[in-house]
C-alpha cells in the first residue's frame, strides 16, 4: 500500500488546527525552515544551511569559484537532481553561478513546499484561514508547540502585583 503523503500532511494540518482551537500545544518538532514555508515565508540559503550544511557549502563553493560542477546536485534523499534545461554534462559557467544556486535552493525545498502546502490546507480548513498571513514561521511554531521553558524566577521578579499579594 502506497502512502499518500499529501493526504497525511493535510490530515496532520487538520489535527494541529484542532489542537490550536482547543488550546492544546502539540510537540511537533519541525525545522524552522518548514515553519517558515507553512507560514508562507520564503526560505533562503541560511535555511538551507540549517537543513543541509553540505549542500549549502557546495553552493557557496560553486558561487566563489572554488568548485566546478555540472547542473546537478545530490538531494536530501541522496538522489542526483539534474536541471532539465541543460545536458547532464553541461558545466556551470561563472556567469551562471547565481542562477545555479537559486535553482539548487528551489529544487532542494520543492518536495517540502508541496507537503507544507498540504499541511497548510488542512490547518486552514479548521481555522478558516484565520491565521494566514498574520503569523511568521517562528510565531506559528510558538503557537503550535509553545515557547519552551519559562524562567519563573525572572517572571516573578518582573511582575507587578496590584490589588493582591504574590503567592
Amino acid at each position: 500500500m502506497k502512502l499518500n503523503c499529501n493526504f497525511i500532511s493535510r490530515a496532520l494540518g487538520r489535527a494541529v488546527g484542532t489542537a490550536v482551537l482547543s488550546g492544546v500545544q502539540v510537540n511537533l518538532l519541525l525545522s524552522p525552515a518548514l515553519w517558515k514555508i507553512i507560514a508562507g515565508e520564503e526560505v533562503g540559503e541560511a535555511d538551507l544551511a540549517r537543513v543541509d550544511a553540505s549542500l549549502s557549502r557546495f553552493c557557496r563553493q560553486v558561487r566563489n569559484g572554488e568548485l566546478e560542477t555540472t547542473w546537478s546536485f545530490p538531494s536530501f534523499q541522496g538522489e542526483l537532481r539534474v536541471h532539465r534545461g541543460y545536458p547532464p554534462e553541461a558545466v556551470v559557467e561563472p556567469r551562471e553561478t547565481e542562477a545555479f544556486c537559486a535553482w539548487v535552493l528551489e529544487t532542494a525545498f520543492a518536495e517540502q513546499k508541496r507537503l507544507c502546502a498540504a499541511f497548510r490546507r488542512g490547518l486552514d480548513e479548521v481555522l478558516c484561514g484565520a491565521l494566514r498571513g498574520i503569523l511568521r514561521g517562528r510565531e506559528l511554531e510558538e503557537l503550535v508547540v509553545g515557547v519552551g521553558d519559562v524562567d519563573v524566577a525572572a517572571l516573578r521578579s518582573a511582575t507587578k502585583y496590584e490589588g493582591f499579594e504574590p503567592t
